[in-house]
């Protein structure tokens, strides 16, 4: 009996992990669609990344992904496995032999149990270093603003709290070299730049313009300054030191996150502020609070997801058709909108960050071992 269990326990692995790496690339295909495939392309447009660089982004962002992904090939594996086995009836063989839903949901809860510790380590040792990897190539494609070679009439804009601060405009780029570029700075408080250079090259600094003039003018029109230059070091980096100090949590796994929050605590006792800016910081350092919980709350939903769709997935043998893809959706949609409202509900101080991260999971775990365990030791 033991070996026919292990040879059920392998039928059943089986099954599962084909339609786990099917959700994997579904999911995940979706996922970069709708959002890292939007800001690449953007990326692209604005700084001239180079093909090969938007790959690289492509792949670096992948582990940050398999966080929500992971757990998805989860709930879409489970539910298409057990219910081709209940559509087939073989969950109805297994039964009349005296072998229960429990022990037939035993390989596909150890499975979700291993993808959930998958998705842990993937989160907390693989995801932060590509997510900083990521980050620093995209720095280099800022501050080097590398124009594609071949391109004319190169336009990029530097935006911050709604408005411009610099605007460049170059007329072609041949062999690498800048042609025609012009530069229009509004950094300066009631000044006003105007950089026009023949020629030009980027750099790791910024842009090396050559055989050019300033021109500073006053807010009221008034030029105020001509500096003719044969070689000039434009630095645009400004942008680029905002992002090395925008920390995310996709660049910290759970320990260095909780090592960070409580440092700028400690660092909040010491300083003084306006109270304003300390409500600020501490309602940053609240968001930071819950998406650190959520690092272990997310691996864990996999779990959750394989509970609630065992018995779900256990169909009457009158229905024909495979219902894993409808569920799948409709349970999604039920954990992002919890999902959703207890990560407001916490940074609105209602919930406490542990809490907020951790409510769907408690709302479906507590729905889904009723139903299972209704089916599996009442009916």
């Amino acid at each position: 009996m033991d070996n026919k269990l292990k040879i059920l326990d392998k039928y059943i692995t089986k099954q599962l992990l084909e339609a786990f790496l099917i959700g994997i690339v579904i999911f995940t295909s979706i996922i970069f669609a709708t959002d890292a495939f939007i800001t690449i392309v953007k990326q692209i447009t604005a700084y001239g990344i180079p093909l090969y660089v938007a790959a690289i982004l492509v792949i670096l962002k992948l582990p940050s992904m398999l966080i929500f992904t992971i757990p998805m090939g989860v709930l879409l594996a489970t539910l298409m496995t057990v219910n081709r086995m209940s559509s087939q009836q073989e969950i109805t063989i297994l039964r009349s032999c005296g072998i229960g839903i429990a022990r037939i949901s035993k390989p596909i809860l150890i499975c979700a149990a291993a993808l959930s510790l998958l998705g842990f380590t993937i989160n907390e040792v693989i995801a932060p270093g590509a997510s900083k990897q990521a980050k620093t190539l995209t720095i280099w494609a800022i501050t080097q603003k590398n124009v594609p070679n071949g391109k004319r009439n190169f336009i990029y804009k530097e935006v911050k709290d709604g408005g411009l601060k610099r605007f460049f405009h170059v007329a072609s780029v041949e062999k690498k070299q800048l042609n025609s570029i012009t530069v229009l700075d509004l950094t300066r408080d009631k000044l006003i730049q105007v950089i026009y250079a023949k020629t030009g090259k980027t750099t790791s600094e910024g842009w090396l313009m050559e055989n050019g003039v300033v021109y500073t003018i006053s807010t009221n029109g008034k030029v105020l300054n001509t500096t003719v230059f044969e070689s000039l070091n434009f630095d645009n980096t400004t942008e680029a030191m905002e992002r090395i100090a925008d920390i995310r949590e996709t660049d910290l796994n759970y320990f260095d996150l909780k090592k960070y929050i409580k440092e700028q605590h400690a660092m909040l006792d010491k300083i003084t502020l306006n109270e304003e800016m300390i409500k600020e910081r501490k309602n940053r350092l609240r968001e930071f609070d819950i998406l650190m919980n959520e690092k272990l709350a997310l691996p864990f939903t996999a779990i959750i997801f394989a509970l609630i769709s065992i018995p779900l997935a256990i169909t009457g043998p009158r229905v024909r058709f495979n219902r894993g893809l409808l569920f799948s959706i409709l349970i999604l949609f039920i954990y992002y909108i919890l999902r959703a409202v207890s990560i407001s509900l916490g940074q609105a101080e209602f919930l406490n960050p542990v809490l907020a991260a951790w409510l769907p999971n408690i709302v479906l775990g507590i729905f889904g071992f009723i139903l299972y365990y209704r089916k599996a030791y009442l009916i």
